[in-house]
């Protein structure tokens, strides 16, 4: 996978993985559609270990009585420590959209494996970076109400 970035206006493309640990809250509004929020650490190549805090809305489709495969779009705050060499605190919105496989091992506990396209704005209180765009995969928790 490619991570592409821009700090400062320079456009750089980066190669290399952007993996994703995720935990969520869903609210079932009803059957085929939640809401909820998210919390996720970001791990990459260029320094790149973010946190994300978000909104989610999700649609999905149950396989079977313990699987579902779903489309979450996410939107929230990036909050990148040491995202420059200056070692300050950069934070800004972010917006993720992705596909996930959701294995319910209870009532209301699932595991998810996910591809996401994710992007981000940033700037701290000496710098700010363009943005970043990237194509990552992650696993995570789901618990849902």
């Amino acid at each position: 996978m490619v991570v592409t970035s821009g700090f400062q206006s320079d456009q750089s493309r980066v190669p290399g993985v952007l993996f994703s640990l995720r935990a969520t809250y869903g609210y079932q509004v009803f059957q085929g559609l939640e809401v909820g929020v998210a919390l996720s650490y970001w791990n990459g190549p260029d320094g790149l270990s973010a946190v994300v805090t978000a909104l989610r809305l999700r649609p999905y489709v149950p396989v079977s009585k313990s699987v579902e495969i779903g489309l979450s779009l996410d939107g929230g705050m990036l909050i990148w420590p040491q995202a420059l060499p200056s070692e300050e605190l950069t934070k800004g919105p972010f917006f993720s959209l992705g596909i996930d496989g959701t294995f319910w091992v209870s009532r209301s506990l699932g595991l998810e494996c996910f591809v996401q396209i994710a992007g981000a704005n940033g700037s701290g209180p000496a710098n700010s970076f363009a943005g970043f765009y990237s194509v990552g995969a992650g696993i995570g928790l789901l618990a849902r109400l």
